[in-house]
């Protein structure tokens, strides 16, 4: 199965209210991540609109980022939540289910080879993101370095 489809099959529709009512939250970051934590636009959001399950394993993320002092790294959050389908692929983004999570999309475009620019995340960065059980996109043979996607595990129904 891939990964559209396990969450397909574990969190059900992501374009129903169901879903919504049962799985979405608005998960406040932890405070010593905040001042770190990137601008969306001219924002700096204290909070993520995300899937309930998935919010231990950003903050465990974003506070060992901050423990190592990578989350300088970080320069513009570009989205988590987003109905929407996968490029070129008849299937829902994991965003569709608030498990994914983009940065820097201006320096980690979809389809650069990671380190092949200026300013894209180190392998230090990426591994700190792996340790968590996060998958990179800048690991996928067509490099989405912009995405950070948490499909290694999944609830027990």
């Amino acid at each position: 199965m891939t990964d559209t489809q396990l969450c397909l099959a574990t969190y059900g529709d992501p374009t129903k209210k169901a879903f919504v009512d049962k799985w979405m939250v608005r998960h406040e970051l932890p405070a010593a991540v905040k001042p770190y934590f990137p601008k969306y636009g001219n924002i700096r959001p204290t909070a993520v609109y995300m899937n309930r399950y998935a919010t231990e394993a950003l903050d465990a993320v974003l506070l060992d980022l901050l423990a190592t002092g990578l989350i300088k790294e970080l320069k513009t959050y570009d989205g988590c939540f987003n109905v929407r389908l996968k490029r070129g692929v008849n299937e829902y983004s994991i965003h569709s289910w608030g498990l994914a999570l983009d940065f820097n999309a201006m320096l980690n475009p979809l389809g650069v080879k990671m380190g092949s620019r200026k300013g894209m995340f180190t392998d230090a960065f990426l591994a700190v993101w792996r340790k968590h059980k996060w998958v990179c996109g800048a690991d996928w043979k067509y490099a989405d370095g912009m995405h950070f996607q948490f499909t290694s595990s999944y609830p027990k129904k």
